[in-house]
């Protein structure tokens, strides 16, 4: 038992940050328990754990908002459609061209 609740750091992220193939990543991982970091749809994007160990395997843009998260030591990144990018990452169109 411990005397106070633990807090977590969540970084808001637009989905814009995210290219198309990450997207049906995230909808295919959402839900999944074996999967290596947690995914949970929220209707307006994804509630994402952060691993810090990454998988070169993953999109690069992924990858991108987990070092970013790690470096504000974020343990959780909500990926929100209503969110603003920010210039630090790099924005994707639905069509997944950059912009």
């Amino acid at each position: 038992m411990t005397d106070h609740p633990h807090v977590l750091r969540v970084l808001d992220l637009s989905t814009a940050h995210l290219s198309v193939e990450t997207r049906r990543l995230l909808d295919s991982l959402a839900g999944d328990v074996d999967a290596a970091f947690m995914v949970g749809a929220t209707g307006h994007g994804w509630f994402v754990s952060v691993i810090d160990d990454t998988d070169e395997d993953y999109p690069a843009d992924i990858l991108a908002c987990f070092a970013l998260a790690n470096t504000v030591d974020a343990s959780h990144i909500l990926f929100d459609r209503d969110a603003s990018a920010i210039v630090e990452l790099e924005v994707h169109d639905e069509d997944d061209d950059h912009v």
